[in-house]
């Protein structure tokens, strides 16, 4: 079984317990470590970096070379090793070791929880049979962490990355929009990306897109001749009565009745634009 001699257990546990244990720069030299906060909260900051809080569940990975600065109180799971496998773990990118830090956001928190703890076990019971056992368990916990599809982001590239989403909603408001699909393709949950996106547009993604095809369907009935069936569908509503039901919510007076009111007033649309309606609904 010396197939798998070439990694190294340090040491491996479940707080179970919430802890408030805190390092100020320290350094794992000589080893690397997963660390799992599934419960509470932990204020990371790896290098010359500030700490920043993050709330579980969360992992990141702690290497040679580095002082890591963390506390908080949590529920936590690690596991350190060391050894020519764990550098070919790093070297190739399976096991993500280098500034700026990543973090994760696991997509499957109680299956990866299960199979850390399976793993920590293994690690307990000192025969060469459970040693590969743990080798394996690792390994395929680093392959599914590195398969999954986004990084948690920093505050500067989750602006950023929640601007450029806005600026394609309103490029294409006609499109078939999944927020959870795109709170997932941020490692947030839902409702943390509905709070970045209130807290940065003014207003949550629902009512953002309903902003933005509304502001469509008003450069429509004005500088065009197109039938309303044809800007409904060109909105994004799956049809002329859905979309005026929307547009009488929120105008209120039909897309027929705005048309007409607008081509004697010769009024731009920004007139009757109300956002502050669009907020409320």
């Amino acid at each position: 079984m010396d197939y798998f001699d070439d990694l190294g257990f340090v040491m491996a546990n479940d707080s179970g317990q919430p802890s408030t244990t805190a390092y100020k720069r320290h350094r794992f030299d000589g080893y690397y470590g997963l660390q799992f906060i599934y419960e509470g909260s932990i204020a990371l900051a790896a290098g010359s970096d500030s700490p920043v809080v993050y709330r579980a569940p969360v992992i990141f990975f702690t290497f040679p070379g580095v002082p890591f600065t963390y506390s908080g109180l949590r529920r936590q799971l690690y596991v350190c090793f060391r050894g020519p496998r764990a550098e070919r773990y790093a070297q190739s990118g399976l096991l993500p070791a280098s500034l700026p830090l990543k973090l994760l956001r696991p997509l499957e928190c109680g299956e990866l929880i299960r199979q850390c703890r399976e793993l920590i076990n293994f690690c307990m019971i000192p025969h060469p049979v459970h040693h590969g056992r743990a080798v394996l368990a690792l390994e395929q916990i680093l392959l599914k962490l590195s398969t999954q599809p986004a990084a948690l982001r920093t505050g500067e590239e989750m602006t950023g990355a929640i601007t450029a989403l806005a600026n394609r909603i309103g490029a294409s408001p006609d499109g078939e929009w999944d927020f959870a699909a795109e709170a997932g393709a941020l490692g947030i949950s839902l409702v943390h990306f509905r709070r970045l996106f209130t807290a940065l547009l003014g207003m949550p993604p629902h009512r953002y897109l309903v902003a933005c095809r509304l502001a469509r369907a008003l450069r429509l009935l004005e500088g065009s001749r197109r039938s309303v069936k044809e800007i409904a569908f060109r909105c994004g509503y799956k049809s002329e009565f859905h979309f005026s039901r929307a547009f009488r919510g929120l105008m209120k007076l039909s897309p027929r009745e705005y048309r007409k009111q607008s081509a004697r007033d010769m009024l731009p649309f920004n007139h009757h634009f109300n956002l502050q309606e669009i907020r409320k609904s």
